[in-house]
């Protein structure tokens, strides 16, 4: 109601301004002054002595120059925060092109965002997405190496900071919905760091779905190379070289030989590999799916 007045007293007062310096250019009607009656007495709504002003400036029987300038400037003034609305709105989430950005690659997601939860050591979620490394695998709960690979990720890309995700352009998704890909955290590229700092082993299957298979640090650890048994130890060294043309299926990650011999973790440099059953050599005591852990 007082904001109401105070804006009458300034049409008011403009209008008496403008009759003085004008006084030849318009008249305003004698029904004005029954309406500001009623209006004084409470016989009609301040909402309809609105109306009846706004009438009378919309049609040019009163004029109000200050406040036509100022009701220009506030239509401006709308017209450009809609635009700056929609131009913040067309880069939401900070999505970017990977031709504009040198880290990206191909032509899937590169988009910054901001970490919210480390779950492991290979998946963590940001405010939009919730992301799983390619081809880089770190223990999961309850299993050994679990703490250390979590942490290594938690202090690369701390919850709170800005990584960058490229998306794996040969496989977005994986069976869990989680979206694929490289993340740099400040730069650096956490997939490979969790496997040259010896926290995380390669998933050779997926080097044949992989966009980045043939980057180096997947060569290094194993993709696009198959890799041949290192020298062993000198009691089983002689036997293992003769059956290395034979490799076991049950270990994909490298050639280990069949039985004979029978190996031990301690027999090969080898440790956290992918093994599957029927496991001959009984890499994988707890069976789940890694063999040689500690």
């Amino acid at each position: 109601m007082k904001k109401f007045l105070v804006i009458f007293a300034l049409i008011i007062i403009s209008v008496s301004i403008t009759a003085v310096y004008a006084q030849s250019q318009y008249e305003i009607p004698s029904w004005v002054k029954g309406v500001a009656g009623y209006w004084s007495e409470g016989k009609i709504t301040d909402s309809d002595f609105g109306e009846a002003l706004s009438f009378l400036i919309n049609n040019e029987m009163i004029k109000v120059p200050k406040i036509q300038e100022l009701q220009n400037e506030i239509s401006q003034l709308k017209t450009e925060n809609a635009q700056l609305k929609a131009k913040l709105g067309s880069t939401t989430g900070k999505e970017v092109s990977a031709t504009n950005n040198s880290k990206c690659s191909g032509s899937a997601k590169c988009v910054s965002e901001t970490v919210t939860r480390i779950v492991d050591g290979d998946t963590l979620y940001t405010t939009n997405y919730k992301i799983r490394l390619s081809l880089t695998n770190t223990p999961e709960v309850n299993e050994s190496g679990y703490s250390t690979a979590t942490t290594f990720t938690s202090k690369m890309c701390p919850v709170g900071s800005t990584i960058l995700i490229d998306q794996d352009d040969l496989q977005l998704y994986d069976t869990y919905g989680r979206l694929l890909a490289n993340v740099y955290c400040d730069g650096k590229l956490l997939n490979s760091a969790l496997l040259y700092n010896g926290y995380a082993n390669i998933m050779t299957e997926y080097c044949s779905t992989s966009e980045f298979s043939g980057e180096k640090w997947a060569k290094d650890f194993g993709c696009g190379v198959k890799p041949t048994l290192p020298t062993q130890s000198p009691t089983k060294s002689s036997t293992i070289s003769q059956s290395s043309s034979k490799c076991d299926p049950s270990y994909p990650d490298f050639c280990i030989p069949t039985l004979p011999p029978d190996l031990d973790c301690k027999d090969i440099p080898q440790k956290r590999f992918t093994v599957l059953q029927p496991d001959p050599h009984r890499f994988d005591g707890d069976k789940d799916g890694i063999g040689c852990e500690s």
